[in-house]
C-alpha cells in the first residue's frame, strides 16, 4: 500500500486537520500519486482509476473556500472560483438556456427541479421563467443572499441538511459541482433518494480522461485541489452513479459560452504580464467581446432513477 504525503494545503492551518480518505467509487485504499499542486496531492486509484485529493482538509476547512463573496468575486486574483460571476450573467444565460433544452429534450413535462450547487441562482431563474417548480441548495454565504434577491427558494446548506422528502422531484442538476463534494457517493445516494422514479439526473464536471487534460497533463487548468476534490471520467462517473442506483442514458462532451476577453483576463492567475499585454491588444478588438461556445475539457453525463 502506497501512503501518501503532501505540503499543508492553502485552506488548512494544521497538519492535524488533514484527513486521508479511501476511493469513493471502489473503496479501495491504494492510491497512486499523480501530482502535487497548491500545496495538496491529487491521486489515483489503483483500482478502479478514479482521480481523487488525498490527504485532504476536512469539511469546515473546504467549506471556507466558498462562503465568501471573494470565491465569486476576485477579479483573477486567485485560481479558484471565479474572477465575477454577477458580471459574466451574460456569459452564463445563455449557458443556463442550452441545459434547460437540453432537459426538457428529455423530460417534456414540467415538473419539480432541484439544482445542487446552485450559485446565484440562474439556472434556478431560467428553470422558473420555463416553468418549472424549481428550488435549489448552496452552501455559500454570498450566493445565497444572492439567490433571495432574484426571489429563488433556495435552502442555506447542503441536501443532507435540507431534509427533502423521498420522491419529490422530477428534475435534479448538478452543473460543476460534484468534484467539489466531499462524499459524492453519498450525495448521490440521498438524490436517488428525493428523485422520484424515472427522475432525472444531468451533471457536468471536468472530463479526466479528455484531449484537453491528455495534451496539458499535470498543467491541466481543472487541476484545482482541494476546491476540485474529484477527478472523474464518462467511465468512473458512469460507475459512481450505477453505484448509488442511477441508469446512465447517455454522456457527451460539454464546455462554457466565453468571450476572448474573458479568457485574456482569465491568463491572469497564470501569468499576469501575459494576461496584461493581451488585454492591451488582442483583447482590444472588436469581436473580442463577443460571445462563444468553447469546449474546455468538460462532459454532461444523464442519469435515470429506475
Amino acid at each position: 500500500m502506497l501512503t501518501i504525503s503532501a505540503p499543508v494545503p492553502q485552506t488548512s492551518s494544521s497538519a492535524d486537520a488533514l484527513q486521508h480518505v479511501r476511493c469513493n467509487l471502489c473503496g479501495a485504499d491504494d492510491p497512486r500519486l499523480l501530482l502535487t499542486k497548491y500545496g495538496s496531492t491529487v491521486a489515483r486509484c489503483r483500482k478502479c482509476g478514479l482521480g481523487y485529493v488525498t490527504p485532504r482538509p476536512q469539511c469546515p476547512a473546504l467549506l471556507n473556500l466558498y462562503r465568501a463573496e471573494r470565491y465569486y468575486r476576485h477579479a483573477n486574483a486567485s485560481v479558484y472560483g471565479y474572477p465575477d460571476y454577477l458580471a459574466d450573467t451574460f456569459l452564463l444565460e445563455p449557458l443556463f438556456e442550452r441545459r434547460m433544452a437540453e432537459i426538457e429534450a428529455l423530460r417534456p413535462s414540467r415538473g419539480r427541479l432541484l439544482d445542487v450547487g446552485c450559485a446565484t441562482g440562474l439556472l434556478l431563474a431560467e428553470a422558473g421563467r420555463r416553468g418549472w417548480d424549481a428550488q435549489g441548495v448552496e452552501p455559500s454565504d454570498f450566493a445565497v443572499t444572492v439567490c433571495r434577491e432574484r426571489n429563488v427558494r433556495v435552502h442555506h446548506g447542503d441536501i443532507h441538511s435540507a431534509h427533502l422528502s423521498s420522491g419529490y422531484f422530477d428534475v435534479a442538476v448538478m452543473d460543476d459541482t460534484i468534484e467539489h463534494l466531499p462524499d459524492p457517493r453519498r450525495d448521490l445516494e440521498e438524490l436517488h433518494r428525493i428523485l422520484a422514479p424515472g427522475g432525472l439526473l444531468t451533471m457536468n464536471t471536468p472530463n479526466e480522461s479528455g484531449l484537453l487534460r491528455l495534451l496539458m497533463g499535470r498543467y491541466w487548468f481543472h487541476y484545482k485541489p482541494p476546491e476540485h476534490l474529484y477527478y472523474f471520467s464518462p467511465r468512473t462517473l458512469s460507475d459512481l452513479l450505477a453505484k448509488a442506483g442511477f441508469r446512465v442514458l447517455r454522456s457527451r462532451l460539454s464546455g462554457k459560452i466565453v468571450t476572448f476577453r474573458y479568457l485574456c483576463a482569465r491568463v491572469h492567475t497564470y501569468s499576469p504580464l501575459a494576461s496584461r499585454l493581451f488585454l492591451a491588444t488582442v483583447a482590444r478588438a472588436p469581436l473580442a467581446t463577443r460571445p462563444f461556445f468553447l469546449p474546455i475539457g468538460e462532459f454532461c453525463i444523464f442519469a435515470e432513477r429506475p
